[in-house]
């Protein structure tokens, strides 16, 4: 993290000292351009838009997810009106459901052609690509990623499909008493997941296309320990 301290001129500051992480000029000039990139996002997800009734992405996005999950407001806590119904009907959750029921009736997924499908080695080459795609969609779950991704979709202002190819690997105990790395099949292969709005920060919102965006930011929040069990053999974990 980079940040500035702001002090009054007539302060006196104390010596702090030295921080032993001292990275070379190409490093800090990427930090700076990274710092920039990652204010320009956020400031976009908490910008006002028009289009969004003057709320923001983070406000758009939770008032439209209570409105989902019908959540009901608080009683008034007033005797004057403690008569009131607080309930909230289910109208736009309903809605919600029928026209993802419709969306998801039949399963999308990308289809492989040959670039000349008048070439016996473009086709060949094609028909062996799709099953590929076919066999990774059979062996992950990719049906209930495509339902959730159409529901998000359909609920907040923006919606994120991310497609990983992970490897994966854990520790077990043998009879011996020794321990043995084996790949783990449930976390292997290909890894479909859905992003929340306010974690991804974009340069620009009103591009469609995400290939042509000057810079893309995923940010997620976790803890020191599972950073550490990702990226503790870096060089300068030391210094985090």
């Amino acid at each position: 993290m980079k940040g500035q301290l702001t002090y009054s001129p007539k302060q006196i500051v104390p010596d702090q000292p030295l921080s032993s992480y001292q990275p070379s000029q190409e490093v800090k000039d990427l930090f700076s351009i990274v710092k920039d990139a990652y204010e320009q996002g956020d400031e976009i997800l908490n910008r006002p838009f028009e289009e969004l009734n003057g709320k923001s992405v983070i406000e758009r996005m939770n008032e439209d997810q209570k409105a989902w999950l019908s959540w009901n407001p608080p009683p008034f806590g007033d005797a004057d009106s403690d008569w009131r119904w607080t309930g909230v009907r289910p109208v736009t959750r309903n809605k919600i459901i029928s026209t993802a029921a419709h969306l998801t009736a039949q399963l999308l997924k990308p289809t492989i052609f040959a670039q000349n499908d008048q070439d016996e080695a473009d086709r060949d080459a094609g028909y062996v690509m799709g099953t590929l795609v076919d066999y990774n969609i059979q062996h992950s779950p990719y049906e209930l990623s495509f339902l959730y991704g159409v529901i998000s979709a359909l609920v907040n202002p923006v919606a994120y499909f991310e497609v990983d190819y992970a490897e994966s690997y854990q520790e077990i105990a043998q009879k011996n008493g020794k321990s043995k790395r084996v790949r783990d099949d449930e976390t292997s292969g290909f890894q479909f997941h859905l992003l929340p709005s306010d974690e991804v920060l974009v340069a620009n919102p009103y591009q469609f296309f995400i290939q042509r965006q000057d810079f893309l930011i995923k940010r997620r929040r976790i803890s020191y320990e599972e950073a550490e069990a990702m990226y503790g053999e870096h060089d300068n974990w030391k210094y985090v």
